[in-house]
């Protein structure tokens, strides 16, 4: 099964050894962040991209199927999360998504209602789901400010973790 691992345990006693070889569970956990701030385009969603690895236990970070795909090893219980830092001149709606392309439909959906004239706001989107294995997750983004919008990404504010929990 994905995520085991054969480590060999040995005892030696006097002129014997015994060996042993057992499975070990790494559990499944992504953390990403991106060193380069994202341009998001009016009245579109559009998947945020993440180009740092902070911690990747199982190439679930699948960087052949786009920066902000990710692939989930096994099936299981899986906490999601997605934090963001939008920056925005203009009174703005934003929606955050955590959607999967394998099981089309969003797993999890924020809306914010528009703020000030000139604004920044931290967004922080959490779900825990069971996902299938070999399902893959992104965190997608919506805004309606009428014109580009901006994401503070490279100052550390923003993340995406996928966290395995349990069968």
């Amino acid at each position: 099964e994905a995520g085991t691992t054969s480590p060999v345990f040995e005892i030696t006693g006097g002129t014997s050894t015994i060996t042993a070889t057992y499975a070990a569970f790494t559990q499944p956990f992504v953390d990403l962040a991106s060193s380069v701030n994202q341009s998001i385009k009016n009245a579109t969603i559009t998947t945020i991209g993440w180009n740092v690895e902070t911690s990747d236990a199982q190439n679930m970070h699948n960087e052949s199927a786009g920066s902000g795909v990710v692939q989930v090893p096994i099936s299981g219980i899986y906490m999601i999360s997605c934090s963001i830092f939008e920056t925005n001149a203009g009174d703005v709606s934003t929606s955050l998504y955590i959607n999967s392309s394998s099981s089309p439909g969003v797993l999890a959906r924020q809306g914010l209602k528009p703020g000030a004239s000139s604004h920044a706001q931290a967004i922080t989107l959490t779900t825990v789901k069971r996902l299938a294995a070999q399902q893959t997750i992104y965190c997608a983004i919506q805004q309606s400010s009428g014109g580009d919008a901006n994401l503070a990404m490279a100052g550390g504010e923003a993340n995406f973790r996928i966290m395995f929990l349990g069968k």
